[in-house]
């Protein structure tokens, strides 16, 4: 999240592309003096270069960054600590989301850590990179997509915003009216900017938001907030916090380029800017979890900059489809991001979920999809991140997790040790192994959403009906039924006929039910009769998937596979039928009730 930055000699061409990218972006608290550090490498002062990037660390808001770490771990380099010097070079390109040139840049900082002296004989031009965000929600980031690797689905950024133009839209908590004014002064009239506690509220004026409704979002915000902070033990930032509030993806859009230069990909519903301490969403005055989500990112980033992708976008999406209960909030149980773990989806993608070892070695980059950018393998690694944490949650290990995280030893210095992976780090927090982990939380899975994700075609272990058990169909029943049960308690109007929308859904459900109780027989009978040879399956494979649930069948075939995929189509039917009745409701739900949240 850096534009631009004007150098003194042409070696720190190269040397300060890291900082080009991060240095204000995650310092929007603490800017970092990147001047005074140049010239102390200059001078060979590496140790001084060391002890004070890393007090920066250890105890600013927001010290955790690339540009810190890249700092620590040159002056290491150059002092002829080349191990440790690498340990801390590596760790950037595993710990944050960096360019395609940042990461090639550290990358050959790695390989060429080393005592050298400086080049100064030549100046630097001044150079930009685009500017990523600190996260964007959307079917981006775990949405129902099937073109995995298009260009039209990435992020860009005007790189003619500059990093001054960023840095001049923080403001104290005590400076709402400089805010406020600096805000309008970049908004065409279309907009309206209102102001409360620590929040700076942008709308359309089409969307004619009241003064109490400002109230009432600033107020849901703050409960986040404080939440966000006290739960997790978090330092809360220090300056004004910018929202905009969008009704729709035209205007998200459109606001995305007048403000920061953002050229958005298709189905993203919001994102969040650490470089002006700003979020913009799509959402409502009732249905805020676009912003809840982003705010998570914004928040976590004061003392968890290096907090791993898995994590950091788990707890986030946890938040975006969640309920609150006193001032504790929760993610619900049931979300949108089932699809993709289901095998309508992997089988259309050819991707496959990842075991929990996999995912928690993934760097930022293998996490949103590796050097290709697979989309469709980065929605299914959010997926899994959000239900792992629905999982955390239930076993209130969630502050502890990221309290481990948050405290685990950094690489440290010349005769330190080397440092804990991600890995390592969660399986002390535990007190288990990940194998016990993976199978503790694959049994959970199964057992509440009645598929699993790690065996052909959605089986679930022994006992229990191995093909054709959708979890989908159950989100859509549940948040049908909710509505129902809401909008019987209002005083709805005739016209509406909540009785015919009852029986249908009585008859899809019964429907449903009906097909599944058949293929659930026609399974038992073949899992019978083919029991024997699972044995000689379950090695393969465990040995193939490292520690999968322990009973796999054989596949069926000829006259009963057709069977059973008889079944199954007809179960999709039912299920999208079930889900077009969601969708009606939705609409009266929101119209009678108030927008709802998906």
């Amino acid at each position: 999240m850096r534009l631009v930055l004007i150098a003194k000699t042409y070696f720190m061409k190269k040397f300060l592309l890291i900082s080009i990218l991060f240095s204000s972006a995650l310092f929007a608290q603490n800017k970092i003096d990147r001047d005074h550090f140049i010239n102390l490498l200059n001078a060979k002062k590496y140790g001084q270069v060391f002890s004070e990037a890393l007090d920066i660390r250890q105890n600013k808001v927001y010290g955790k960054c690339a540009v810190i770490d890249y700092f620590i771990g040159k002056s290491l380099c150059l002092d002829n600590f080349p191990e440790k010097g690498k340990e801390w070079l590596e760790s950037i390109l595993q710990h944050y989301a960096l360019s395609v040139s940042n990461r090639k840049f550290i990358e050959h900082e790695t390989q060429n850590c080393q005592s050298v002296a400086f080049n100064v004989s030549q100046p630097l031009d001044i150079f930009t990179v685009p500017l990523p965000s600190a996260g964007f929600s959307g079917s981006m980031k775990g949405g129902v997509h099937y073109d995995c690797n298009s260009e039209n689905r990435k992020m860009q950024f005007d790189s003619s915003f500059s990093e001054d133009q960023f840095e001049s839209r923080l403001f104290g908590l005590d400076q709402q009216l400089a805010a406020v004014s600096k805000i309008r002064s970049f908004l065409t009239d279309e907009y309206e900017v209102n102001s409360r506690d620590r929040y700076i509220l942008v709308s359309l004026k089409s969307q004619n938001i009241t003064r109490s409704q400002v109230l009432d979002i600033t107020v849901s915000l703050e409960r986040a907030y404080a939440f966000y902070v006290k739960y997790f033990n978090l330092r809360p930032p220090d300056k004004i916090i910018t929202v905009y509030l969008l009704p729709d993806e035209i205007s998200l859009y459109k606001t995305a380029r007048l403000v920061h230069g953002a050229l958005l990909p298709g189905e993203v519903y919001g994102y969040s800017l650490l470089t002006d301490l700003s979020l913009l969403g799509i959402a409502t005055p009732e249905a805020l979890g676009t912003l809840y989500h982003e705010l998570f990112h914004l928040i976590v980033r004061t003392d968890l900059g290096d907090i791993p992708a898995w994590l950091d976008e788990g707890l986030a999406s946890l938040y975006s489809v969640s309920y609150w209960k006193n001032d504790t909030l929760f993610g619900n149980k049931n979300t949108w991001r089932i699809d993709q773990l289901q095998k309508k989806y992997l089988s259309a993608t050819a991707q496959v979920v990842p075991m929990l070892v996999k995912l928690f070695s993934y760097s930022w980059q293998q996490f949103n999809g590796g050097e290709d950018v697979n989309l469709c393998q980065a929605s299914i690694n959010y997926a899994l991140a959000n239900h792992l944490m629905i999982y955390f949650q239930e076993k209130n290990a969630l502050e502890q997790i990221l309290n481990a995280y948050k405290k685990r030893k950094d690489p440290g210095g010349k005769n330190s040790s080397t440092a804990p992976t991600d890995t390592e780090v969660l399986k002390t927090t535990l007190g288990y192994s990940i194998d016990s982990l993976q199978s503790k939380f694959t049994q959970w899975f199964t057992n509440n959403y009645h598929f699993n994700m790690y065996l052909p075609g959605g089986g679930i272990p022994t006992g229990q009906v191995e093909l054709g058990v959708s979890s989908g169909i159950n989100y859509y029943k549940n948040a049908a039924r909710q509505m129902l049960d809401d909008l019987q308690k209002r005083s709805i109007p005739q016209e509406v006929k909540l009785e015919e929308f009852k029986k249908r859904f009585a008859t899809i459900e019964g429907s449903y039910a009906k097909v599944e109780r058949k293929l659930q027989r026609e399974w038992g009978k073949w899992r019978k009769q083919h029991a024997a040879k699972d044995d000689v399956r379950v090695g393969q494979q465990q040995m193939q998937q490292n520690a999968a649930p322990r009973a796999i069948s054989v596949p069926p075939s000829g006259k009963t596979r057709k069977k059973m995929d008889a079944y199954q189509r007809a179960m999709d039917k039912e299920e999208a039928r079930m889900k077009q009745l969601y969708l009606e409701l939705k609409q009266v739900a929101d119209k009678y009730i108030g927008q709802t949240a998906d």
